[in-house]
């Protein structure tokens, strides 16, 4: 952490969301309203990330991750995230 505030590049950075062995996912993050971070605080974004119908019930791992700037960090598919789903069967 740093006494210094915070501001996102511009443009703002991509973002990469994925569902192992299904969808990925980037998308550019709308940052530019955030305008200058104070140290301390925090700002949160919304992220959705569409699961296909075909995707089988049972738990996926999903992670995030941003390209170029600081914050989470892709587990990669040997390391996997904490992050998991339970995907339910439709009911008819």
């Amino acid at each position: 952490m740093t006494s210094s505030p915070y501001k996102f590049p511009s443009p703002c950075p991509n973002y990469i969301m994925l569902l192992y062995g299904s969808v990925s996912e980037s998308h550019a993050l709308s940052c530019s309203a955030a305008g200058d971070i104070a140290s301390g605080a925090t700002v949160s974004f919304d992220m959705q990330l569409p699961i296909p119908t075909e995707t089988a019930p049972g738990l996926h791992y999903i992670d995030w991750f941003s390209e170029g700037i600081g914050g989470a960090k892709d587990a990669g598919t040997s390391g996997k995230t904490p992050y998991q789903i339970d995907v339910l069967a439709p009911t008819p």
